[in-house]
């Protein structure tokens, strides 16, 4: 079996990105005003343009950033 192509992974909004982090909103644009957290992409070129998250790239960051005791 093959790995899906980047366009046929899920894209998940921010918000989805918050419940899946158990984060706040305004937590998240933090980061991605610090450049932390997970890579994202804006659906347009323009500050104001909508972003998504690929699930597969939040549960990389969240392994990535796991801490083992």
């Amino acid at each position: 079996m093959t790995s899906p192509t980047p366009i046929e992974q899920e894209w998940i909004s921010p918000q989805q990105v918050c419940d899946l982090l158990g984060i706040s909103y305004q937590t998240l644009a933090n980061w991605r005003y610090q450049g932390y957290g997970p890579v994202y992409t804006r659906l347009r070129p323009s500050k104001r343009s909508p972003i998504r998250y690929r699930r597969s790239d939040v549960e990389q960051w969240m392994t990535d950033n796991a801490i083992s005791t």
